[in-house]
Parts: C-alpha cells; sequence; structure tokens
C-alpha cells in the first residue's frame, strides 16, 4: 500500500452503535474524495475475531455500500491481536465476561462500565476504541482522528494535504 494515504480503523461486524457511524462518515468521504479515492486505501479491522468471518464483513461491507471502497481484515484474535496493539486500537480482550451486576437495564445489550462503552454479546462484551488513523504515503501514521467524532470534511482535507 506503499504510494497511497490508507485510512485505518476497527469495527465489528455485529456492532449497532459507533461502528455503523464510523462506516458512515467513511462512505461520505469515499464520496468526497471522487477520483482521488483510487489514491487512498480504506482499511477496517475486525475487533471480533470469534464472530466476525469472511461472509459477516461481505455482507456488513455491502449492507453499507463499502464492498468495493474498503478492505475488511478478519481473522483469529493471534492473527489480529498484533494489530491492534501496533495501532493502539484500545481492545480490551477479544472478549470479557462481565456479570450481570454491570448490565444495563432493557434488553441487556449495553452498558457502561468505567466510562466506556462496551457492547454486550451473549454474555461477553467487545470494549474498543474507534480510531480512524491516516497513514501517509510512506507507510507513517501522521494523522489520528476519533471515529465517533470525526468529520468527513477534515478527513478529505487532511487526505489531500497528503497527496
Amino acid at each position: 500500500m506503499r504510494g497511497k494515504v490508507v485510512i485505518l480503523t476497527f469495527l465489528y461486524t455485529s456492532c449497532h452503535d459507533t461502528c455503523p457511524l464510523v462506516t458512515r462518515k467513511l462512505h461520505q468521504t469515499a464520496e468526497l474524495l471522487g477520483k482521488d479515492i483510487d489514491k487512498v486505501e480504506l482499511i477496517a479491522v475486525s475487533v471480533d475475531p470469534s464472530r466476525d468471518s469472511v461472509e459477516k464483513a461481505f455482507d456488513y461491507s455491502n449492507t453499507h455500500g463499502m464492498t468495493e471502497i474498503w478492505n475488511f481484515l478478519v481473522g483469529s484474535e493471534n492473527e489480529l491481536r498484533p494489530v491492534w496493539e501496533y495501532y493502539w486500537a484500545g481492545i480490551v480482550g477479544e472478549h470479557t465476561h462481565i456479570d450481570d451486576a454491570y448490565r444495563g437495564s432493557g434488553d441487556g445489550n449495553e452498558t457502561t462500565i468505567y466510562g466506556e462503552n462496551k457492547i454486550s454479546l451473549e454474555g461477553h462484551i467487545i470494549s474498543h476504541g474507534t480510531p480512524v488513523i491516516l497513514i501517509d504515503t510512506n507507510g507513517r501514521r501522521r494523522v489520528l482522528f476519533s471515529g465517533s467524532t470525526l468529520n468527513p470534511l477534515d478527513l478529505v482535507h487532511d487526505i489531500r494535504l497528503l497527496l
């Protein structure tokens, strides 16, 4: 991918919160880039290796109009953990069991522990940051955005500066 600007983020396909939001913002970014999208690589890395498969990543990408725009990396925890750690994705274990005392009210699918958003899936939680990292054409990390507050116009501006 040398020679291209890389947009890197960390998602999982069963997320109903920040991951679809970040995905929509990346889709908007791709649209705003127009023909410059050919000079950019978008990469999403799974943070849920036990549930995210190639098929689920494809379905998620298709649902969000990203199939032709990005590459969605899936694999085992052993394969993905070095990527998470290298880019400080803030993954707290692959799946960390939580006590029923920490579960939120309602449907039991969301809770907040120590101020972090964690999604409970069948007794497990996935806790991760939502970084969107811009990597320059030489492979150096240059800009870190928070995915939840990401403005596609700002991202496009910085991509064009790096191009």
